[in-house]
């Protein structure tokens, strides 16, 4: 009740229970919400509008890049066939989901299936591949797990200056790392959720998805990394996809 104006920014988070909380009991007469992705998978965004009230401006992506305050960018996909062991047993899940009546079952399943794409082996190939091609840009590398991303990490720091930024590091060791890359001593973070959204982690001017968000939303912030605009900068994004996979339906519907 001490304030007349509150500003809920990245307000698409209003809905979460904890944030929820807090947005019902201020008692501000003046609000201000921001989001690049106000619309939520679950419909739950009619709580924003009610706690804040209805959009009062809106902008696109193209007309940003027209005014320079985003860059533009050029977004390529690059279907990854499964190794033959790892296919083998996609498909033994596969037939199991097709037989699995129980929808929680059927649903810790096909979540079984989705990691064994997001974490296809092929793909650091070609992340590989995609870093020789882009040797003059900093890079960031979207994946799904920790374990996936200190597997690339190692896979590739005899080539390039490389770093997984994850929470199993202490709070100095991310800050080293993310000091680092922002002066250019490391190339590429390889990263997951918890620097996908409200953290500085300097700039890059290539994103490359190695494990991709079933919400349209969690990939529009990936690809909102690299858009920070320079001068006759090009932002770069990758979507690695494992080759007729639940991964590619995922990455078609969204």
């Amino acid at each position: 009740d001490k304030f007349w104006l509150v500003i809920f920014d990245e307000c698409h988070h209003i809905p979460a229970r904890t944030f929820r909380k807090i947005s019902m009991n201020m008692l501000s007469p003046y609000r201000l919400a921001l989001s690049a992705t106000p619309m939520r998978r679950d419909k739950n965004e009619s709580l924003i509008f009610k706690l804040v009230g209805k959009i009062v401006y809106a902008t696109s992506y193209s007309k940003l890049v027209k005014m320079g305050f985003l860059a533009p960018m050029v977004y390529r996909r690059i279907l990854v066939p499964m190794p033959p062991d790892k296919m083998l047993l996609y498909q033994q899940l596969s037939i199991e989901a097709k037989k699995t009546k129980d929808p929680i079952k059927k649903r810790t399943i096909l979540n079984k299936m989705i990691n064994l794409c997001q974490e296809n082996p092929n793909k650091i190939i070609v992340i590989k591949e995609i870093l020789n091609t882009h040797q003059d840009k900093k890079a960031f590398i979207f994946v799904s797990s920790i374990k996936y991303a200190n597997a690339i990490a190692r896979s590739l720091r005899e080539h390039i200056p490389i770093e997984a930024l994850t929470s199993e590091l202490s709070r100095r060791e991310q800050e080293q790392i993310i000091k680092k890359f922002k002066i250019g001593i490391i190339r590429a973070l390889v990263i997951i959720k918890k620097a996908e959204e409200g953290v500085d982690i300097g700039d890059a001017s290539l994103a490359i998805i190695a494990g991709g968000s079933k919400q349209p939303r969690e990939t529009i912030q990936r690809i909102g990394r690299v858009l920070r605009p320079g001068e006759n900068k090009l932002a770069w994004i990758y979507e690695i996809v494992s080759k007729n996979t639940i991964e590619e339906s995922i990455a078609t519907k969204r």
